[in-house]
């Protein structure tokens, strides 16, 4: 199992709602294409991410990171770093 993997089953185990640093290159994904990004916390329900043309709160996401993809939403963005939240429903290893 990958050290993402293993990470976000343990928060998921342990009903963790604390946010772990990390630092993980990922990408979201929208319509418009694929954006590089680097993931510097994430917990069972979100994510912070940081990177360039990151898209705007409220739009529909996916989060690929090391053999983990996730559905979401922007939360927030500002600069070169948005919040995620997961659709929790839709996490996939």
């Amino acid at each position: 199992m990958s050290r993402m993997k293993k990470l976000v089953r343990d928060l998921t185990d342990r009903r963790a709602l604390c946010r772990q640093a990390v630092t993980q290159a990922g990408s979201v994904v929208t319509l418009m294409g694929p954006t590089s990004v680097v993931v510097q916390d994430i917990s069972a329900t979100g994510a912070k991410v940081c990177g360039w043309r990151l898209p705007p709160a409220g739009k529909q996401i996916l989060l690929r990171i090391e053999g983990m993809q996730a559905f979401g939403a922007v939360a927030w963005s500002r600069f070169r770093e948005a919040g995620v939240v997961f659709d929790t429903s839709a996490v996939s290893y």
